[in-house]
């Protein structure tokens, strides 16, 4: 018999069961087979747990495991996140007036308002799914984000058109303030949400979170400011979503690093 034959067999030698007479001699003068038969052996003779040390076990792993609520189905969490966004937009539209709304032509506010409108559905889907482990993605959450506020731009590009401003940075850094001032609060109570399940990946779901939060203030800035200069509407209203989308990474990589994490909190229904 060769090695490779001996092989197939080496495990009926280890544990004593009866083997051919080639098998026996060819262990008996081959070192490397004689070894391997040996490691088998000890191998096979590793003593199992006794019924206390796996009630031991068992006691230790269930003094750590803890109840916890279940998060609410996927479309419940979709209908939150979005109410959360409708909530600002509405709050931040009754506050400073729609004189935005007013000036957009029927093209133009079906088209923007559409897109916005797309939007939202889409990263509140996406930002649910993140608080959900296992949950997969057709796509990843930071090139949704991407694409996002790249669709936007596209959209703002075409209906809008430029022209010459003399306050453009006086009335840009009102704006950029309105959408921030809008956005911070949105993105604080996505982020109370989001703390309701367990998020495995700050990084991506912070930037998610934030172009939530940032959409909010974009949509309230198109509701309330007149100002239908391309230019102006590309830098500091889609800057206020870029900003809050950045502020969410920051955050979110923060969290990550400080190993910071959230589960639903324990029951108290005693189940």
């Amino acid at each position: 018999m060769t090695c490779r034959d001996i092989d197939g067999l080496i495990a009926s030698y280890a544990s004593g069961a009866p083997v051919p007479p080639e098998m026996a001699a060819h262990v008996a003068g081959c070192r490397r087979c004689r070894r391997l038969a040996e490691v088998m052996g000890q191998t096979s003779q590793v003593a199992q747990p006794s019924s206390d040390q796996l009630k031991r076990i068992e006691n230790e792993i269930l003094a750590d495991l803890k109840p916890v609520r279940p998060l609410p189905p996927a479309g419940v969490l979709w209908c939150a996140f979005l109410l959360i966004l409708v909530a600002v937009v509405t709050v931040g539209a009754l506050a400073l007036g729609t004189a935005g709304w007013q000036a957009l032509s029927m093209l133009q506010r079906i088209t923007v308002f559409t897109a916005l409108a797309a939007a939202a559905s889409a990263l509140t889907f996406a930002v649910g799914r993140q608080m959900v482990p296992g949950s997969g993605f057709r796509l990843s959450p930071h090139l949704l984000v991407a694409a996002v506020i790249g669709a936007i731009v596209a959209i703002c590009a075409t209906v809008f058109h430029p022209h010459e401003e003399a306050a453009f940075v006086s009335t840009g850094l009102m704006c950029l303030r309105i959408g921030l001032e809008c956005a911070v609060p949105a993105g604080l109570l996505v982020w109370l949400l989001l703390g309701r399940g367990a998020i495995l990946s700050p990084g991506f779901t912070g930037a998610t979170a934030g172009a939530m939060a940032g959409l909010s203030g974009l949509t309230v800035l198109e509701i309330f400011c007149p100002n239908l200069n391309r230019n102006h509407i590309l830098v500091w209203h889609l800057g206020a979503m870029v900003a809050s989308v950045l502020g969410g990474v920051i955050l979110g990589m923060i969290a990550e690093y400080s190993g910071w994490r959230r589960i639903a909190p324990p029951r108290n229904d005693g189940g």
